[in-house]
């Protein structure tokens, strides 16, 4: 499925607001990065900006041309924003989406209790690294995933293994109604962290992609 977009005369807050919190997602075309940053403001507070680029001496994956399995981004963040400088190769580098808000209902209490168990590594915008359970409530005790494979900590026994790989079966069950969007110049794509898994796959090792990324956290 590829996101249907909007156009920038189209957009006012309280429509963002309304797609934000109906679908998990907004997407819109023809901004400039006044109207991305200002509406960025207007969500919460930008706790990190992130050039998403090929960079030489990126230490970070997102800097990179590697793929980046579905995953969310720190929970210290409701939203993720993109805004988009250089599409990159249109065809084959979109930015692809995965709803996950009811994941809950595919497992037992006593399985949910085993993935608040395992801990993921996370560093926080301030750059401080803390712990994050891969399932914890939010203030309704409605369970919320946490999903960052790759900083998941090791020391797991093998209920913790086989629990995870539930995990992943559901993941990849899920997959097959993801959301593609293929980038164009000047597209801003906002994303609730807390209800969307995110991926991209490999780039060209030259690609020219640039997307501006924020976390964006919710102070209401």
């Amino acid at each position: 499925m590829e996101l249907q977009q909007t156009s920038a005369k189209e957009n006012s807050i309280d429509n963002v607001l309304i797609e934000l919190k109906s679908k998990g997602y907004y997407v819109s075309k023809n901004h400039s990065f006044k109207d991305f940053h200002e509406l960025a403001e207007i969500l919460g507070k930008i706790i990190l900006s992130t050039d998403v680029k090929i960079s030489p001496d990126a230490s970070a994956n997102v800097q990179t041309a590697n793929s980046l399995e579905w995953h969310q981004d720190s929970p210290e963040a409701k939203w993720i924003a993109w805004y988009c400088i250089h599409p990159g190769n249109f065809d084959s580098e979109p930015t692809q989406l995965l709803n996950i808000s009811e994941f809950y209902e595919c497992f037992e209490d006593v399985e949910l209790k085993s993935l608040s168990d395992i801990k993921t590594t996370i560093r926080a915008a301030n750059g401080s690294l803390q712990l994050k359970s891969v399932v914890s409530l939010d203030s309704n005790r409605k369970p919320i995933l946490y999903y960052c494979p790759w900083l998941i900590q090791e020391d797991l026994n093998q209920e913790n293994k086989d629990i995870l790989s539930k995990l992943n079966r559901m993941i990849e069950k899920y997959a097959k109604n993801k959301i593609d969007h293929f980038w164009q110049k000047n597209d801003l794509l906002i994303v609730d962290n807390e209800t969307f898994l995110h991926r991209r796959q490999e780039l060209s090792h030259n690609s020219p992609r640039h997307l501006l990324r924020y976390w964006i956290k919710d102070e209401k």
